[in-house]
């Protein structure tokens, strides 16, 4: 591996707990956000791919990846280990580092711009906006997804440990008890009522504690020895493409190419577990499956979408609005140039703002944990 490449594609764990797939997997889901705001701008790749709508599928993608990453790790602890407060201080910082660099600086650039110099390309704020993002009180536009993901982040440590003390001990109480959870959440806070683009984490949990599940799931199958029949490994293959396809049927220009269909850009957005269920199991089954899914997300151009995807994430809205502005050609030409401007810009970005501050000696140092726990991905 080139120096490079090492930069972008070096393990960080210590445990093996890294999933190149997964990373490819990050890519897919801020294609769904690029490609959706593409649509909405008019600018679809090609006239039949109108993904219109379905940004809210790749950060529910997001939200589970989240969930399995993090919890995936601490399955295996015992209650001695989760009372370890300087695994917890640890497991703190490296949260905020992963997260609060890069969302500062997105946070202040779009203040010194709507301030200073007021511009269409950047998310407007004012100082006491400002202020409410930066203690994620609240989450204008695309940013509402940082209060919500970084709330899931105080929450875990309590389910991966019930997951962990709980389910390891007692599955089926244990399971009965996930699914008593998830029914009283979306009986007591249903999802069409939920305000959309909410900084609010009880609309959301169902979503994150599919994830987890997910994550208690692929570590009882690697506990027993993986999956060793190769017919039911190609039917845990099947299953992801059947969760895939599914997932892409619900983007409504597809789901209205039906006969009968008619639905708004909007319809699904709030079908929370559904995209939870759907997908939590395709992340389970393509991981136990014979490996084209694997294989697929691991190839280096989605894997390196994946690794940047946060500044994709944060950076490709002033691009899109800027390129839809200004360059007059034919929109398929105008969606691959944002699509390479953004990943360019948030190659830099990653480089100067998110690694210094995970991927470095001195931050590996500040957050290091405990040899025999390593380190959550």
């Amino acid at each position: 591996m080139n120096q490079l490449e090492r930069l972008f594609f070096d393990k960080t764990s210590s445990a093996n707990l890294q999933f190149d797939s997964l990373d490819g997997l990050r890519g897919i889901a801020v294609l769904f956000v690029v490609l959706s705001h593409l649509s909405n701008a008019g600018l679809n790749l090609m006239p039949v791919l109108n993904f219109a709508g379905s940004g809210k599928y790749g950060v529910f993608l997001f939200f589970v990846l989240s969930a399995f990453l993090l919890t995936f790790p601490l399955i295996g602890r015992t209650a001695q280990q989760f009372s370890d407060g300087g695994f917890w201080l640890g497991y703190a910082l490296r949260r905020v580092l992963r997260i609060f660099p890069l969302y500062i600086v997105v946070l202040l650039v779009s203040y010194l711009f709507s301030t200073r110099h007021p511009t269409p390309y950047v998310i407007e704020l004012s100082g006491t906006e400002l202020l409410d993002h930066l203690t994620l009180q609240a989450g204008k536009s695309l940013y509402w997804t940082v209060p919500v993901e970084f709330k899931y982040y105080l929450v875990l440590p309590f389910v991966a440990a019930g997951f962990a003390l709980l389910l390891r001990r007692r599955l089926r109480w244990g399971l009965g008890c996930v699914v008593a959870v998830l029914a009283a959440l979306h009986g007591l806070w249903p999802a069409r009522e939920s305000e959309l683009n909410t900084v609010e984490l009880v609309p959301y949990l169902p979503i994150f504690l599919l994830g987890s599940l997910a994550a208690f799931a692929h570590w009882k199958i690697q506990q027993r020895g993986g999956i060793e029949s190769r017919t039911l490994r190609a039917s845990f293959e099947v299953l992801a493409l059947a969760c895939f396809l599914a997932v892409i049927s619900l983007v409504p220009s597809f789901w209205n190419a039906l006969p009968g269909r008619n639905v708004n850009s909007f319809h699904f957005h709030q079908a929370f577990l559904l995209f939870g269920f759907l997908w939590s199991v395709f992340v389970v089954a393509y991981l136990n499956g014979i490996g084209i899914f694997r294989w697929l997300l691991a190839t280096r151009p989605l894997r390196y979408i994946g690794v940047v995807s946060f500044s994709v994430y944060l950076w490709h809205i002033p691009i899109l609005t800027l390129a839809g502005n200004h360059l007059r050609a034919d929109p398929a030409l105008v969606a691959l140039a944002v699509i390479a401007l953004v990943l360019v810009l948030a190659g830099v970005s990653y480089l100067l703002i998110e690694r210094p501050f995970t991927r470095t000696r001195f931050a590996r140092k500040l957050i290091a944990l405990p040899a025999s726990w390593g380190n959550p991905a």
